[in-house]
């Protein structure tokens, strides 16, 4: 009786050795998930406490315990560890990423990886208590399951039996996706809020982590990004066509053909807020605001990942990039026929893209190439790979090259993409760095030095300006030649959240998204007004094309602004919109003028279908098509 029940006490300890670092290997995967979208449960699309996405979390703990045991003992612990470390920092980036923009990481956005760690050190500034609980909860976890390892496998699992559990947990698993609701078989306006469609379509990052838990995000991640195929038949082009027939007619207005034949240097004003402009600071873009064209309700929504290529490719397309990873990697091999340089180089001008970085980062070399331009002129090569020197904006007037560069042809159209005013703001850092040796007298002793800093960096970039005006001037360029800036997004660099907020208003606005945006010709100051209209980034492409007189086609998702028919709006990916009047946000009015001017069900249409509509014309190559078939 003795030994039989040490018999069975001995399997018992041997049974809750083999268990035991499984349950640290389940709590370190689970914890990892709900810490995640705990502390990212503002979004307030998905309530954290349903049942789907912890089901979903529970399943894949379950697949990745049983692959781990399924293996030899050393093999197993070796891929459990990378298993951990790799979700455990995953979960941290994640967790980062949302800090600044409200989202999370594609695997498209990996593309990327190598050109963020210029940024290190502003990214450990995230770092806080939060993303500690993250990271030590999956590591103390992982740590003392590998110092439970069993020593050997317990015969009462065989491979057979892990199949038969993983057989079971598979068949659960296939059934969460209904508990988020009914699939959609029918195309309605507003399914784009439906969780179910959210999961199936993995429209949007931040619902998506809701809807599905961190380890089904990635997996979905993986399969819209690699394994699904993008089918594309005639009925898609047949709806855009019908989506851009419904636009009003291109007619002339008052506006129409004011610049004609002017040279035109377009400036993309990296960070440049609304709230930085002032006579201190920034007194020659003050100055082109007051006495140009002044666009005082401009937005710079962020699409896809990369902010400022996601500006880039608004004002150079009309419209803009999926939200879907980004866009400079996957559309590439893309037909842009009908973007801005394209239509300046119709009208027989010059047309060149200059900025301080190397072709390779973001892809410009080959993506400006298909947005149309003739050359893209990277200060950081002409210079020898001097990166520091490269990104001092001055550098464009005081280097002879690239200055003679951008005033080359008899008519030109240049884009330029400052960069002085990039994060990370602090006297560490180069930019500040330089400002603060350079003008020393700017220094505001009653501002901290991250607000000093990119106060001081966005003096830089003015002094381009400055500069540009003399220049073009001294060589008899000036009333000739049409200064355009806007700016890529907010200030999103700057930590102090509140402060930004707070900047925000004084500056006119709730919106932290309003940005600069204006059209500048000396010589044509009875031009000069404010323009309160509501419009965004995708606007500037055919309110542009309208100044100069370009010819263009119906084809685009934003409007010329200084058509009467076009109401004036601004949206956002998570469908939320700006009219000027009213701003409408997760369902619901946020705040509205109560002018009654707004027709809240009439948007949400047209924002759901430029959404739909502006990322097929995008997925779907629509202008290969119409080249094809000759309909350009």
């Amino acid at each position: 009786m003795r030994s039989k029940c040490l018999f069975i006490f001995n399997k018992l300890t041997a049974l809750i050795q083999w268990l035991l670092p499984m349950l640290f290997m389940f709590v370190g995967f689970f914890s990892t998930d709900i810490i995640l979208r705990y502390y990212t449960s503002d979004i307030g699309f998905y309530d954290i406490r349903h049942l789907a996405p912890m089901l979903f979390t529970v399943c894949w703990c379950c697949f990745l315990i049983l692959l781990v045991y399924s293996l030899p003992r050393k093999i197993g612990r070796i891929v459990y560890f990378i298993i951990a470390v790799v979700f455990t920092l995953y979960g941290c980036a994640q967790y980062i990423y949302y800090q600044l923009f409200q989202s999370f990481i594609w695997f498209n956005d990996l593309a990327m990886a190598g050109e963020g760690s210029d940024y290190l050190s502003f990214v450990l500034g995230l770092i806080d208590n939060r993303l500690l609980s993250i990271l030590l909860t999956g590591l103390i976890c992982m740590v003392f399951a590998l110092i439970f390892f069993p020593k050997k496998k317990n015969t009462l699992f065989s491979l057979s039996v892990h199949s038969i559990i993983f057989g079971f947990v598979l068949i659960f698993y296939s059934t969460i996706p209904d508990m988020i609701g009914i699939q959609q078989t029918e195309a309605r306006w507003d399914s784009w809020r439906d969780p179910r469609n959210v999961y199936d379509q993995f429209s949007n990052q931040a619902w998506m982590m809701q809807v599905s838990g961190f380890y089904e995000y990635i997996n979905r991640d993986f399969y819209m990004t690699y394994i699904k195929t993008n089918s594309v038949d005639q009925a898609d082009y047949d709806s855009i066509n019908e989506y851009l027939d419904a636009k009003p007619e291109i007619e002339s207005n008052d506006m129409t053909g004011v610049f004609k034949d002017k040279n035109v240097i377009l400036v993309l004003m990296e960070s440049i807020d609304d709230w930085l402009i002032s006579d201190k600071y920034t007194p020659t873009i003050e100055y082109m605001m007051a006495n140009g064209l002044n666009f005082t309700d401009h937005y710079a929504p962020i699409f896809s990942s990369g902010a400022t290529f996601n500006s880039e490719f608004a004002a150079n397309t009309g419209t803009y990039s999926p939200n879907g990873g980004n866009a400079a990697y996957s559309f590439s091999k893309n037909t842009f026929s009908q973007s801005l340089p394209n239509l300046f180089k119709n009208a027989g001008y010059s047309v060149k893209s200059f900025h301080y970085n190397v072709p390779e980062f973001y892809n410009r070399a080959i993506m400006h190439k298909n947005f149309g331009y003739d050359e893209y002129v990277s200060f950081t090569d002409l210079l020898g790979g001097d990166y520091t020197a490269a990104s001092i904006d001055t550098i464009i007037t005081q280097n002879e090259e690239i200055y003679s560069k951008l005033t080359e042809g008899e008519k030109f159209f240049d884009f330029i993409i400052t960069y002085s005013a990039h994060l990370p703001y602090s006297t560490y850092a180069d930019m500040c760095a330089y400002q603060v040796e350079n003008e020393p007298e700017l220094w505001d002793y009653d501002m901290n030095n991250e607000t000093n800093c990119i106060y001081m960096q966005a003096k830089i970039t003015d002094n381009f300006f400055k500069e540009l005006l003399e220049r073009l001037n001294e060589d008899g360029l000036l009333e000739d030649t049409v200064i355009i800036g806007y700016t890529d997004h907010y200030t999103y660099g700057y930590s102090d959240t509140e402060a930004l907020q707070a900047y925000t208003e004084a500056a006119g606005s709730p919106l932290v998204d309003k940005v600069p945006f204006f059209v500048y010709n000396y010589g044509s100051e009875e031009l000069a007004q404010e323009v309160t209209k509501a419009n965004s980034t995708i606007d500037i492409l055919p309110t542009v094309a309208n100044l100069l007189g370009l010819d263009y086609g119906n084809t685009y998702v934003g409007y010329d602004i200084f058509d009467d028919r076009y109401r004036g709006y601004a949206y956002f990916k998570d469908y939320s919109w700006y009219d000027g009047h009213t701003y409408y946000k997760d369902g619901e009015v946020v705040f509205t003028d109560d002018s009654g001017l707004t027709n809240i069900d009439e948007m949400n249409r047209i924002v759901s279908d430029n959404i739909k509509f502006g990322e097929m014309i995008v997925t779907d190559d629509y202008f290969a098509y119409l080249k094809k078939h000759g309909n350009e």
